[in-house]
């Protein structure tokens, strides 16, 4: 989700310590779509920056994609 960056960290950290062998599909396509206009924290894409940010952390976790 657009500037949840931490939390986003937060869940890989714990799928890393309570389901190390699961499968993780990090995604970054969420677009915002019906009444996202209403709620200005998410009515956008999340950036390149946010999401290369998640995906680098979930790297060096090792987690299984």
């Amino acid at each position: 989700m657009p500037g949840l960056t931490e939390d986003s960290i937060a869940v890989l950290d714990w799928i890393k310590a309570n389901l190390p062998t699961a499968v993780v599909n990090l995604m970054g396509q969420y677009r915002p779509a019906y009444k996202t206009g209403f709620i200005n924290e998410i009515n956008r894409r999340p950036t390149e920056d946010e999401f290369l940010a998640v995906k680098s952390h979930f790297d060096a976790l090792g987690l299984n994609r």
